[in-house]
């Protein structure tokens, strides 16, 4: 009948164990099993063929040009569909950060991903590189994204 005791004791222990649960963040790190290439499902928006100098295979080792240059990156599969991203620099200067292809599985994906894309490319242009942070509730696209984007700026030549 006097069952609050056990009550508070299990709401403790419970409470306890919650907070001794170890918390980590996902890290974005470029992953050397990504290379598929593949645009199916995705918009028409870009094509999978980098629009580089013909050096593009190789980066060169001199100083990049002034010209304005665009790639794209390789169509990078995640949990929820697939994105590929296209970069525009003028010599090593980030100067546009777009979707090439994207597709969802489904209406949540593209409620996320049209919330986080936005914002992603918006740190592309504020960072002038692929150091960013993700959007929190987008792990997936948010790394996705940013393996995509390092794709296209390896085939540019910047790290």
């Amino acid at each position: 009948m006097r069952r609050y005791p056990l009550v508070i004791a299990g709401t403790v222990a419970g409470t306890a164990a919650v907070l001794a649960f170890p918390v980590h963040k996902p890290a974005l790190t470029i992953s050397s099993a990504s290379a598929t290439t593949s645009t199916a499902g995705g918009s028409a928006a870009g094509s999978a063929t980098p629009t580089t100098t013909p050096s593009a295979a190789a980066p060169s080792t001199a100083a990049p040009s002034s010209a304005t240059r665009g790639a794209t990156g390789t169509d990078e599969q995640f949990r929820y569909g697939d994105i590929a991203v296209k970069v525009t620099v003028q010599g090593t200067k980030i100067t546009n950060v777009g979707i090439a292809t994207i597709s969802e599985t489904d209406g949540r994906s593209q409620s996320i991903d049209s919330y986080a894309v936005p914002q992603l490319e918006q740190q592309v242009i504020n960072a002038g590189s692929a150091n960013i942070n993700g959007v929190s509730g987008a792990t997936y696209t948010s790394q996705a994204f940013y393996d995509s984007l390092t794709s296209a700026l390896k085939k540019l030549g910047i790290s």
